[in-house]
């Protein structure tokens, strides 16, 4: 019942409701509309939160005590000092990184079900405790990992005041919406009206921590008429709905300790057409963007569903999802090393039908996220719109080749090729950078610096390069064999699975349009056919120097067509360089055979990918 004129004071959800005339312009803290000046409203005597009068009797939110300025500014004080103490050894954990390489603002902070962190609010934000404006000029306050609860650094240690954080298990069938209170998305319309929430002014409106609809508070009511329940939005294939998985009744959640529960816990398949998302992030890749992708990913996909590769590596991940029979999809955030070292765990653990990768580009190079078109880089774009991608992405298949190098004495290794793969002074550069690079990683966080240094080295290596290559190998392609002559005057072989190489360049003459803008399949100068990742061929290029090099990589020249072929078998007589997809070493005598393995299903981001 709302207030009335002969009923002064009146409590509703503990708020100690007072009537009183605003004699300045205010905003209900229920529908977020103003409340006219001079007329007549309520207002909370403990949490100052107003309300227009016919507005009371939906309040559903609940009252906290007031924190004044002098309280906030001293509790932020406090929560500075605190976050950036020396952490302890479960935060380090907690976070995954290297006490050497730790930012202390990654630190998280566990009250109840919920995981904080600092944040910097770009837009009106209010504290989901007090109501209050979370008011400073850089990371003002904390939120919520997964749903995105903000407070103010004084609310933090109000526990019990706090609602839930979302849930991440359920015994039914169905899931009902888990709302937050207020700081809702702008873009997003209310569920029954369809009009604009407006929570610029105080902490009103409602938006479901799943799905991301919305609602106003006076709505509320009118949406629960009949039952509802959550379709988890835009990305709902995607997510691994709580009730597909099941927490034994003798495990007890903790939200630290989520590699145990995944140990313990079972995983079904959520049915129709959904193809749930396991995300493997390599935090060391791409300068540590890594840590800030999985907070992002915990906001909008299943926490079981998000691996970091740094605990234990691709196999925990794998061994999870195994239960829904390849009916899901991968996403691989890392370099091309880190897409190669997962397709290799699928191949160890001998799964059946594997499941589809994509890949956020982390790395430097990236060559093999480029093909398939998710960029060069990634740079800190929203990452539902690239979750989308991959709900609507194409399959395409990738040939990948097993390299055997058996030296003239010792055991023989095997390499896995998924991008390229050369000898001579490319890979002399890339083995020079590699070991830059480990002797002071904290210089090599920049994709943009890593790249400026790659070519000072290459600018070195045009004096020294690797003359004489051709008297120093022997190449032989197919069955039977045939033996092609080396040109005297190549630095470098390269030989290439996927039409990019170093970071974004076509080396193959045959993939360019011609004048007339028409892709050909076969060229006519060569008769070479057009790349392509899944024709079981390798393309052979020979490169003059490290400017040569390059030079093709502005198109200012173009590289020594060799040939193309299904099997290669190189003869080397003296101590060189090789690399295989950007991890270079160094070779002394040896015979090394490149053919066919296999080939395994990722997803392309445009259907214009080069198929055979």
């Amino acid at each position: 019942m709302a207030l009335s004129p002969s009923i002064s004071k009146k409590i509703i959800n503990n708020h100690q409701l007072k009537s009183r005339v605003f004699k300045s312009p205010s905003f209900c803290n229920h529908c977020g509309e103003q409340i006219g000046v001079l007329t007549k409203g309520a207002e909370c005597t403990t949490c100052k939160n107003r309300f227009h009068l016919f507005c009371t009797q939906n309040i559903s939110t609940y009252c906290v005590p007031w924190i004044s300025r002098e309280e906030y500014n001293q509790s932020l004080s406090q929560s500075h000092d605190n976050l950036y103490r020396q952490p302890t050894e479960n935060q380090l954990s907690m976070v995954g990184l290297a006490s050497d390489s730790l930012d202390f603002d990654d630190i998280t902070e566990l009250v109840g079900s919920h995981e904080f962190s600092r944040k910097h609010f770009s837009k009106f934000t209010y504290c989901n405790v007090c109501s209050r404006f979370i008011y400073g000029i850089n990371k003002q306050g904390f939120a919520c990992n997964y749903c995105n609860l903000a407070v103010h650094p004084g609310c933090m240690n109000k526990a019990p005041l706090l609602p839930n954080c979302k849930p991440f298990f359920s015994n039914t069938n169905k899931m009902g919406h888990y709302w937050i209170n207020g700081n809702v998305s702008v873009k997003k319309l209310c569920l029954v009206c369809a009009g604009k929430v407006n929570n610029s002014n105080v902490l009103t409106g409602k938006q479901c921590s799943w799905c991301r609809n919305v609602l106003h508070d006076k709505c509320y009511r009118e949406f629960y008429k009949v039952e509802r329940n959550c379709d988890f939005g835009q990305i709902k294939n995607l997510i691994l709905p709580p009730q597909c998985i099941h927490l034994p009744n003798n495990l007890s959640f903790n939200i630290s300790d989520i590699q145990t529960l995944r140990r313990n816990c079972q995983v079904r398949h959520p049915g129709g057409n959904s193809t749930p998302l396991l995300v493997f992030v390599n935090n060391r890749s791409g300068g540590q963007q890594g840590q800030q992708l999985i907070k992002k990913f915990k906001r909008f996909l299943h926490p079981f569903q998000i691996f970091d590769l740094a605990n234990g590596g691709p196999q925990p991940g794998l061994e999870f999802f195994q239960s829904l029979n390849g009916n899901y999809k991968i996403l691989i955030c890392g370099g091309d090393g880190t897409a190669g070292w997962v397709l290799s765990k699928i191949d160890e653990l001998n799964i059946f039908a594997p499941a589809p990768s994509a890949i956020i580009p982390l790395g430097t190079g990236n060559d093999l996220a480029r093909i398939l078109y998710w960029g060069g880089g990634y740079t800190g774009e929203k990452i539902l719109p690239i979750l989308d991608s991959v709900d609507k992405a194409h399959l395409v298949n990738l040939d990948r080749w097993k390299i055997t190098i058996t030296p003239e004495v010792g055991e023989s290794s095997t390499y896995i090729m998924n991008n390229y793969f050369s000898i001579g002074v490319d890979a002399k550069i890339a083995m020079e950078f590699h070991e830059l690079r480990e002797k002071n990683p904290e210089k090599f966080k920049s994709r943009t610096g890593n790249k400026i240094k790659y070519a000072n080295l290459g600018a070195v290596n045009v004096v020294t390069g690797c003359p004489n290559l051709q008297n120093n190998i022997s190449l032989d392609i197919d069955n039977p064999p045939q033996h092609i002559t080396i040109n005297e005057s190549i630095e470098a072989l390269i030989i290439l699975n996927v039409p990019s190489y170093a970071g974004g360049c076509n080396l193959w003459p045959a993939n360019h349009k011609q004048s007339t803008g028409a892709i050909f399949r076969r060229s006519t100068e060569t008769g070479l056919s057009r790349q392509s990742i899944n024709d079981r061929k390798l393309e052979i290029l020979g490169i003059k120097s490290s400017f040569h090099l390059g030079q093709c990589k502005v198109n200012t020249s173009k590289p020594i067509v060799i040939t193309q072929c299904e099997l290669i078998r190189i003869i080397l007589t003296d101590e060189s360089f090789i690399q295989v997809d950007g991890e270079p070493k160094k070779q002394s005598n040896c015979i090394i055979v490149i053919e066919y393995l296999n080939s395994k299903p990722m997803l392309s981001k445009r259907a214009e990918i080069l198929n055979a």
